[in-house]
């Protein structure tokens, strides 16, 4: 009984579990993520992927219960472990022999695909993606790189669907946002830095038409901001090229690849009935309809296409993963032979790991010894986990006899041959008229609009939604039928990131619900709102000293912006900041101590106190 209480819990809250020792959460997360783990272990042929696995659980079961191990973004962190066991076990010294020659790891293989990681780790994207919170680093990971709908990975993060929808397009920004500060940090001339700050606002079509102009000439003359703006429009796609094979190297990357897009990923993120298990990712995959994602990766990542020829029948490199190995681990894709035929479903029995876990229980964690011999049989981590059922087993359906009467509607007639009575039709309550609004943009683009309206129910509530019925922002009518709503960050003085709703084209319905009756939403107003300043230094991850250093961005000319601080008492600082006839400022600040602190701007508008959409960083201050 225990699974149908942990199937649905967020991943974080299983993790959290695990470390306190519930082995039942385990259990759980082993059902959701397992096979995506095959996915990665069997595009390396050399070694036995049920083995791999089961260490890979084995090693992270025995990190968490050491008080270690991730917080979050488990799948991205089991990824890394998979790899680093197949590196780790790949690279023992063994006995060779005449029929061992043809599969002896060549060392220029491994340093090929070192290189190649390297290099990704270094690219603008996993610069960007490294700089975002974890939520959103988990939601883009869902999303772009499985291949999955808010509503199949919402209960993973434990969010609703259309949380989790909201989320995923704040992240898509957000981590745009981080690309254009990432390539600020590169660019050739103050012209250029100020474009690069413009492409965001440029590509959604949120600038004046003087700023329009403006990108466009210099587009039209500078190569290096033109290829920028190409990657801009389409940024968050090119995730899947560069976290997947961080974290799966070369050839796992392209294992994974064709099992997510063949609908595994789908299937290991749905809630599994009690006692069931998620179908294992097959040998076979469908590669004909994959083939031009991969070429595509390989592509966009040439120096990934030779590593992984040379690493065929050899092990990718990896490191000890880290409570950041969503933001630490990836490479990019290639197109590998063709997997190998599907194999039968696994008999439901437990079997021993390579490697034994600290303290080993009985019920729970692998037990010690040399790795098991049967290649064709898949083993877990460790006997089954207490309440959970064999990860290996599978529910039977019940189908009821073909001679077996019907249940369904009773006879048209009496039983006595008398007409039945005509049942009674339940009075349904009165349906509430969709409320009015208006929207106010006269503080310009720059802030958030006001929203308001004069004929709601008095006490309703009144949400906003977007075009996906996602739940923009909410207050309750008064006792007059009014209502405004000016905020769209959660909070006046919101320090998270991901509540703010993000700069572009909105358009906005409102609906009102009152004694649990719910209203259609109303007629649609759609407003834009403009980018946030963009952070000159410093750059996301940069180190600063606390005794001084240069806060300087760009934005729109002579506006005001407001500045944040975490942690501090009194977040949003009250003192504001306003940009030159450029559109720049810039100033020397500093911080009480060494510390990891994040800066947020946003425009703020001192007639109405309202604001727009922020941009936040994470710096260090020694």
């Amino acid at each position: 009984m225990r699974r149908q209480a942990s199937h649905l819990l967020a991943d974080d809250v299983l993790l959290a579990r695990t470390r306190d020792g519930d082995r039942d959460a385990y259990g759980e997360l082993w059902l959701r993520h397992s096979t995506a783990a095959y996915a990665v272990a069997r595009a390396y042929p050399r070694l036995d992927a049920d083995d791999v696995v089961a260490e890979a659980f084995s090693r992270i079961l025995a990190a968490l219960s050491a008080g270690r191990g991730p917080d979050q973004a488990f799948r991205p962190y089991l990824l890394t472990t998979v790899r680093n066991v197949i590196r780790d076990w790949g690279t023992r010294p063994v006995a060779e022999t005449v029929d061992d020659l043809d599969q002896t790891i060549d060392p220029a293989a491994i340093d090929a695909e070192d290189a190649t990681i390297a290099a990704l780790e270094r690219t603008a994207a996993s610069t960007a993606f490294r700089g975002l919170p974890t939520r959103w680093q988990e939601a883009l990971w869902y999303s772009e790189v499985d291949g999955l709908k808010p509503r199949q990975f919402a209960p993973l993060l434990g969010l609703a669907p259309n949380a989790a929808s909201a989320l995923v397009v704040r992240a898509r920004r957000a981590f745009r946002d981080a690309w254009i500060t990432t390539q600020l940090s590169r660019a050739d001339s103050p012209e250029c830095a100020l474009v690069l700050g413009q492409l965001g606002a440029h590509t959604r079509g949120a600038v004046s038409a003087r700023q329009r102009r403006v990108v466009d000439e210099h587009l039209a003359e500078c190569t290096s901001c033109a290829i920028a703006w190409t990657e801009a429009r389409d940024v968050a796609s090119r995730l899947v090229l560069v976290l997947l094979p961080l974290c799966a190297g070369a050839a796992g990357a392209t294992g994974y690849l064709a099992w997510a897009h063949e609908g595994g990923a789908a299937v290991a993120a749905a809630v599994s009935p009690l006692g069931s298990t998620p179908p294992r990712a097959g040998r076979d995959g469908s590669a004909a309809t994959r083939t031009g994602l991969v070429a595509a990766a390989v592509a966009g990542v040439a120096a990934v296409a030779v590593a992984a020829t040379l690493i065929v029948n050899a092990l990718p490199s990896g490191e000890a993963p880290s409570s950041d190995a969503l933001s630490s681990g990836a490479v990019t894709q290639q197109d590998p032979a063709p997997p190998p035929a599907p194999e039968a479903p696994p008999a439901p029995q437990p079997s021993p790991t390579p490697t034994p876990a600290p303290d080993p229980s009985p019920s729970a964690e692998p037990n010690p010894g040399p790795p098991p011999s049967r290649p064709s049989t898949p083993k877990e981590p460790g006997s089954p986990l207490p309440g959970t059922g064999s990860p290996s087993g599978s529910t039977p359906t019940t189908e009821p006899p073909a001679g077996e009467p019907s249940t369904g509607a009773p006879p048209s007639g009496g039983t006595d041959g008398t007409d039945p009575t005509t049942p009674t039709t339940p009075v349904e309550p009165d349906p509430l008229p969709a409320p009015t609004m208006a929207v106010d943009t006269s503080a310009g683009p720059l802030v958030y609009p006001l929203v308001s309206g004069a004929d709601a129910v008095p006490g309703s509530v009144i949400d906003l939604i977007d075009e996906d019925d996602v739940v923009l922002a909410s207050t309750t009518a008064g006792d007059d039928g009014a209502w405004s709503i000016g905020d769209f960050s959660g909070a006046e003085c919101s320090t998270d990131p991901a509540s703010y709703l993000q700069a572009g084209e909105h358009t906005l319905r409102a609906r009102q619900t009152s004694e649990s009756v719910q209203s259609p939403a109303g007629e649609p107003a759609t407003f834009t709102l403009a980018d946030p300043p963009v952070f000159l230094a410093p750059t996301a991850g940069a180190a600063v000293s606390h005794s001084g250093f240069e806060l300087a961005f760009t934005g729109e000319p002579d506006t005001t912006v407001q500045r944040i601080r975490v942690p501090d008492e009194s977040p949003c600082r009250p003192v504001p900041m306003v940009t030159d006839a450029s559109g720049s400022y810039s100033a020397t600040y500093s911080v009480p101590a060494p510390e990891t602190f994040t800066l947020g701007l946003r425009y703020i508008d001192v007639a109405t106190g309202r604001h727009g959409a922020a941009v936040f960083v994470t710096v260090t201050a020694e």
